[in-house]
């Protein structure tokens, strides 16, 4: 991290002082999407301004896979499991087991 603050600036001339954000990369060396809403994916945005510092956090996106795609999938899944006879039927002649009450 270098940094390079300028002492000249006053801020309470309005100014705009320095500015340190933090940036978070991903193995590829690109940017972790995050929800600044400037766009620029922040993770923390200090500025030094007329009205002393200004810190601002940002959350990071995390994908989620579509809500329709998993539904369709365990549906699949649970019509598949319902067709197929089960294994014990078939080893008894095809009849289903007793079931008696207590």
């Amino acid at each position: 991290m270098t940094t390079n603050p300028d002492t000249t600036i006053d801020p309470t001339t309005g100014q705009t002082g320095d500015e340190f954000v933090l940036v978070l990369f991903n193995g590829s060396g690109n940017e972790v999407a995050t929800t600044d809403p400037s766009g620029n994916d922040f993770l923390a945005d200090a500025e030094i301004g007329p009205g002393g510092v200004t810190v601002n956090q940002f959350a990071i996106v995390t994908p989620e896979p579509p809500t329709l795609l998993l539904l369709c999938c365990g549906l699949a899944a649970l019509g598949l499991g319902m067709t197929r006879k089960p294994r014990f039927w078939v080893r008894r002649g095809g009849t289903p087991p007793r079931v008696e009450r207590l």
